[in-house]
C-alpha cells in the first residue's frame, strides 16, 4: 500500500519538474547559441582606450585559414577596420564573411596603438564583398575572449563618429561598437572644498548665535 501510495505521487508530480527541466534545456541551449563581442571606445583626456569582451560561435562562419597578424594594434574608422593584437606577428583565425558586415565607424585613415594585453580580436573590411573576422588561433566557440588597446588622440583626430553601431553576424549574432566621449568634469582642490566647507560652518554658526540673541 506504502509502495502504491508513494508511486502515485510520484507520477502526479513528475510531469511539472520534467518540463520545467526541458524548458530550462531549451533556454540554456539557445543562450549558448548566440553570441556577442562587446567593443567600448573610451575618449580619455590624450588618447582612445578601446576594450572588447564576449564570444562567439564561428561554427556557421565558413571559411578560416590560420593566419599572422602583423599590423599590430590599429584603428581605421573609415575603412571599417580594428585589429588589437600584439605587434609581433602572432596565429590568427581569419574568418571570411560575405556581405561586408562592418561598416565605417567614422572618416579615419589608419593610426597605430599600443596593445595593452588580452587576447587578439580584429575585422577588416576588403571592400570586396568579403570581410575578415580575426580572433585567436584555435578559437573554440563560446570562449570568453577579452582585450585592450590604446591610441594616442581623441576622437576628432582619430575620424571617429561617437554613433552606437551593431554589426551583424552568422548565427544571430552581434558585435556592438559603443563610444564614451571625454567629458572634463572640474573639481574643486580638496583644501579650496575643505576651507568652502568650514567657512559655512561658520556663517551658520553666526546665525544661529544671532537667533538666541533675538
Amino acid at each position: 500500500m506504502i509502495y502504491l501510495a508513494i508511486d502515485k505521487l510520484a507520477k502526479r508530480l513528475a510531469p511539472a519538474p520534467v518540463i520545467a527541466l526541458c524548458a530550462a534545456a531549451i533556454i540554456t541551449t539557445t543562450d549558448a547559441q548566440a553570441g556577442s563581442i562587446d567593443v567600448l571606445f573610451t575618449e580619455q583626456e590624450n588618447d582612445v582606450l578601446v576594450s572588447f569582451s564576449g564570444s562567439l560561435d564561428v561554427s556557421d562562419f565558413g571559411q578560416v585559414t590560420n593566419t599572422s597578424l602583423y599590423n599590430g594594434t590599429a584603428v581605421g574608422a573609415g575603412f571599417s577596420t580594428l585589429t588589437i593584437t600584439p605587434s609581433a606577428s602572432v596565429g590568427t583565425a581569419q574568418y571570411f564573411l560575405s556581405g561586408e558586415p562592418f561598416q565605417n565607424f567614422g572618416s579615419g585613415s589608419f593610426s597605430f596603438g599600443i596593445f595593452n594585453g588580452g587576447d587578439l580580436f580584429g575585422f577588416v573590411d576588403n571592400g570586396n564583398q568579403t570581410d575578415q573576422l580575426y580572433l585567436p588561433y584555435g578559437y573554440v566557440s563560446g570562449t570568453p575572449i577579452s582585450g585592450s588597446g590604446t591610441f594616442t588622440g581623441s576622437f576628432a583626430s582619430l575620424g571617429i563618429d561617437p554613433t552606437a553601431v551593431s554589426v551583424f553576424l552568422p548565427g544571430e549574432q552581434e558585435i556592438h561598437l559603443t563610444f564614451e566621449p571625454y567629458s572634463a568634469v572640474s573639481e574643486v582642490p580638496l583644501p579650496a572644498a575643505l576651507s568652502l566647507f568650514m567657512s559655512a560652518l561658520g556663517v551658520g554658526g553666526f546665525v544661529a548665535r544671532r537667533r538666541r540673541r533675538d
